[in-house]
């Protein structure tokens, strides 16, 4: 009867350090994006959709020089234009936040 209750109580043990584990690791990636608490006054440009750009491909190729991340830029994209997903398409006008030097030199 000790051997059962024995075992049973490793599981246990195994199954809470599972759960807190994996609480820790869903609380630092949900973190871990460091989405902005408030937006930022940024220029903006107009941008025209072409095929197969997403706001992932838009945000990293348009980030340079930026001091927010392609996962915020992408939060502050979609939030800025009003999207309730990440799906844009060929020929949409949406508006990215431009890089003062960027909007200078242009």
């Amino acid at each position: 009867m000790s051997f059962i209750l024995n075992k049973v109580k490793k599981s246990a043990d195994a199954s809470i350090f599972i759960l807190i584990l994996s609480a820790g690791l869903f609380f630092w990636t949900s973190t871990a994006a460091g989405e902005p608490k408030e937006m930022k006054e940024y220029i903006t440009s107009e941008w025209t959709v072409t095929q197969g750009e997403s706001l992932w491909s838009i945000a990293t190729s348009n980030g340079i020089g930026s001091d927010m991340s392609t996962e915020q830029m992408v939060h502050w994209i979609k939030t800025y234009n009003n999207l309730t997903n990440e799906t844009i398409y060929p020929g949409q006008k949406i508006h990215i936040p431009v890089v003062l030097d960027t909007f200078a030199s242009n």
